[in-house]
């Protein structure tokens, strides 16, 4: 996997860098393994870790300032997870 996040600051920090880098491998393997091992209890449906050109797809977000901004989801890692009922509001419902 080539997963580069830069900023400005890892240059003078190139530590950081790579912790990140490390720790964003960790999410991917956890999310992976969640997906393959537990798919129905996570509720995921598409996982999408590596760049790749098979999707052609762009996707338009419209951000809360109501700008707008095209994606291609070719080139970005994502994870498509069913809605769920956050687990306080549940708790409150059986109370």
């Amino acid at each position: 996997m080539k997963h580069k996040i830069w900023r400005l600051s890892d240059f003078w920090h190139p530590e950081k860098a790579d912790y990140r880098r490390q720790n964003l491998f960790s999410i991917f393997r956890a999310h992976k393994l969640a997906y393959t091992e537990i798919k129905a209890d996570t509720g995921l449906i598409y996982i999408h870790l590596n760049k790749s050109d098979h999707l052609k797809t762009q996707l338009k977000v419209v951000d809360r300032l109501g700008r707008t901004h095209h994606i291609d989801l070719d080139k970005t890692e994502f994870i498509v997870q069913e809605k769920a009922e956050l687990i306080f509001h549940a708790f409150k419902k059986t109370s």
